[in-house]
């Protein structure tokens, strides 16, 4: 890895914002944008779920979450350059994604939950994506999706293991990463997120 350096940019509306960059970087952007924000790990991550319960957790804990979605996918066949979409609210597991994803090598291809059937079923089978990560919740409108699509490989977030036929349920593909390897380095060109 180059030396972390801190910048500054004109955000163009006469504020400079700063930020952190990795010149030259093998190692992937979730090791390095997770390393930054974990540092000892003493500081705290809470989550509000739909239920309304609080979570807590630490960088640590959740960089070992994204891991073992990174090892999860590549178990699962995803290969490097695969698409990897997401029909997700905002939330933890989403945020596993945004660098899970990238991290196994796969491209993260989010998905608008506001557009009519047809239309996903078109922009999934244009970016060709390969998985699809869905919330149990938003499965009323995704089903209709489903039936254009052709076979895909359906990842379905949910809080129990109801989930429709065919699919394959979230948590448990966590659980058996229980071990998940370190990320691995990657080239600074490979693509990471497809919108």
């Amino acid at each position: 890895i180059g030396d972390a350096g801190d910048i500054a940019f004109d955000a163009g509306d006469g504020s400079v914002r700063g930020g952190r960059f990795f010149p030259h970087s093998s190692v992937s952007y979730a090791e390095n944008a997770l390393a930054e924000r974990g540092g000892a790990g003493d500081e705290a991550i809470v989550a509000i779920t739909e239920h309304g319960e609080r979570r807590a957790y630490t960088w640590p804990q959740l960089r070992a979450e994204v891991a073992a979605l990174a090892a999860a996918l590549k178990a699962d066949g995803v290969q490097p350059g695969d698409r990897v979409a997401t029909f997700c609210w905002n939330h933890v597991p989403h945020l596993h994604a945004y660098y899970g994803i990238p991290a196994s090598g796969a491209i993260l291809h989010t998905l608008n939950i506001r557009l009519h059937a047809e239309e996903l079923a078109y922009i999934v089978t244009h970016a060709d994506d390969a998985v699809i990560i869905v919330d149990k919740v938003l499965w009323p409108v995704f089903e209709p999706v489903r039936a254009r699509i052709g076979h895909r490989r359906i990842i379905v977030i949910s809080d129990d293991h109801d989930i429709p036929a065919g699919t394959l349920h979230y948590g448990d593909l966590l659980a058996a990463q229980d071990d998940a390897p370190p990320f691995e380095d990657m080239d600074e060109h490979t693509g990471a997120v497809l919108c």
